[in-house]
């Protein structure tokens, strides 16, 4: 694995926009808290919000460093079945949602998260999807390109097929016009870029 300067460039500016939103959370996250209180009856603590994210970012921060260590054609053996496998849990997601499954977190009609009771952590499937759609459409673009097909319906119709799979799952189903933009562009722009 070689090392580029743009992986560290990367990687500050990264963790630069992780502590400009701890901060963030640590300037709002006591009146969060105490609104929580008033209004739902919650007992926080003034530092909940800010412990919360500082943990959060750790666990980024791991899961970033762990990402970096492993190598890219290990992730290629599996980003197909990921990316199948992360689109069944959307639609998972989805079915028990309308099932009104107490799993399954639903804001305005909108299904997003699996909660495990256990431990009271959340699970979305779309931050699976997100990457998921990335290896995937990086391996299709990398494996079309040795090939000489980049231009083939080879390549554009498999990428497509993650395209129309985010559109329907994300902003049809889930109603997450955000991240579908966010996938969308993504994959529009490695497809310029490939």
């Amino acid at each position: 694995m070689r090392k580029h300067k743009t992986d560290k460039v990367i990687a500050l500016l990264v963790i630069i926009l992780m502590l400009i939103s701890l901060v963030i959370v640590y300037a709002i996250g006591g009146r969060v808290a105490v609104a929580n209180n008033v209004a739902k009856g919650k007992h926080f603590s003034e530092l909940y919000f800010f412990m919360h994210h500082a943990v959060i970012i750790g666990a980024s921060i791991v899961a970033m460093i762990v990402g970096y260590k492993v190598p890219y054609k290990f992730l290629a053996k599996f980003a197909k079945k990921l990316f199948w496998t992360s689109v069944v849990l959307c639609l998972m997601v989805t079915i028990l949602g309308r099932l009104n499954a107490p799993i399954v977190t639903c804001d305005l009609g909108a299904c997003r998260a699996f909660w495990v009771p256990i431990v009271s952590v959340g699970f979305a499937p779309v931050e699976l999807l997100k990457i998921s759609a990335a290896l995937y459409g990086a391996y299709l673009i990398k494996t079309r390109k040795e090939k000489g097909q980049l231009d083939a319906k080879e390549f554009w119709v498999p990428y497509a097929t993650i395209f129309a799979c985010t559109a329907i799952f994300l902003g049809g189903f889930q109603k997450d016009l955000g991240s579908t933009v966010v996938i969308s562009m993504m994959l529009a722009s490695m497809a310029l870029v490939g």
